[in-house]
């Protein structure tokens, strides 16, 4: 993972989400097209980790486009689920 720093206009350092690479994400996809529960552990994670900064606000852990990455693992488990349901039925 990348470790965004930025500092504000006072020059304090600020906090800033940070960003999945691209070979852990492609890690990932791979790991919630072999296993649902697994896509569905990793989408909420990726989705919904928040860390809590020094002054008490919480901010979320991952970046936009890492949260959407996500989303779409938790949408890939629901198809792959479907899948798996129309088969036995």
């Amino acid at each position: 993972m990348q470790q965004a720093i930025e500092y504000d206009e006072s020059g304090e350092l600020t906090e800033v989400p940070e960003k999945v690479s691209l070979p852990m994400l492609i890690v990932c996809y791979l790991a919630s097209i072999y296993s649902i529960i697994l896509a569905i552990g990793i989408g909420l994670r990726l989705c919904l980790a928040k860390k809590k900064l020094d002054d008490g606000s919480k901010i979320y852990f991952y970046d936009e486009r890492t949260r959407k990455h996500g989303l779409t693992m938790i949408g890939i488990a629901v198809v792959l689920y479907l899948i798996g349901l129309a088969q036995i039925v």
